[in-house]
């Protein structure tokens, strides 16, 4: 609520009697994700190993990504890639190589740096770390960066000792390292499906469950894969096969998705 009096300037005033105009106000709504070195709620964690923990999750095309914090002597990166490309040099001139990206986030052991690199022109990106024990976490405009929102992003967490030429500790790197070869290779990326999942009932893909779906479903009933008649976005199940339990996901689901 606004309280407020008005004044024209000329000594004229206008309080409401004394008792003030009252404007209702509603307020803003907040960030999706709060820079705060503290993890924000209901982030799921999508690698552990060695006590290290590698958090994402994505809101309102916004990549938000979080790690435990530098510290006891090792800078820490988390690296992102719609798809890890060849193998490269590891940033900061650290020893080893790490699957080519597309950004990443670092922290500094040696002091309270933190901040994105190589992040595309025009993605917004923020980072922040809390006190030893809280979080290295960061959030990164996925739309601004790529010109769209891709269906996965690919996601890695490397631990590397302060100094130039610093090693990787593939005891804490997430996901775990495959050989231990001191490089994070693309197969040590974990995958972030960013895919809205898929609206069952909707045969026709026109993103609304509707009586063409339904037309669609009962032309193809009775159909298994390989058969002339399948229609694989019917089978709702899995099961290779247009059955009952197709019909009854279809029924169920009936009316929902961005129907007129």
């Amino acid at each position: 609520q606004v309280d407020a009096v008005f004044n024209n300037g000329a000594g004229t005033w206008d309080n409401n009697s004394g008792a003030d105009w009252h404007v209702t106000a509603q307020g803003a709504s907040g960030p999706d994700f709060v820079m705060d070195g503290a993890l924000d709620a209901n982030v799921p964690v999508i690698a552990d190993n060695g006590g290290s923990q590698l958090y994402a999750a994505v809101r309102n095309g916004v990549l938000y990504v979080a790690a435990n914090d530098a510290g006891e002597g090792r800078d820490h990166f988390i690296f992102i890639a719609r798809t890890p490309g060849a193998l490269r040099a590891a940033p900061w001139a650290k020893s080893g190589q790490v699957a080519d990206w597309d950004a990443f986030l670092a922290d500094e052991n040696d002091n309270d740096y933190e901040g994105w690199f190589d992040a595309p022109a025009g993605a917004a990106a923020q980072a922040a770390t809390g006190a030893n024990g809280g979080v290295l976490e960061g959030v990164f405009d996925l739309d601004g960066a790529f010109g769209a929102i891709p269906d996965e992003m690919w996601l890695a967490f490397g631990p590397y000792a302060t100094a130039d030429g610093g090693a990787l500790s593939a005891t804490r790197q997430a996901p775990g390292s495959l050989d231990s070869d001191g490089n994070i290779q693309s197969a040590e990326f974990v995958r972030l499906s960013l895919a809205a999942p898929p609206l069952i009932g909707d045969v026709d893909g026109d993103g609304c469950v509707s009586l063409g779906d339904l037309a669609g479903l009962l032309a193809a009933f009775g159909a298994c894969d390989g058969d002339t008649t399948y229609v694989a976005t019917a089978d709702f199940d899995n099961d290779d096969c247009i059955t009952l339990g197709d019909l009854a996901g279809l029924l169920g689901a009936f009316g929902s998705g961005d129907c007129p």
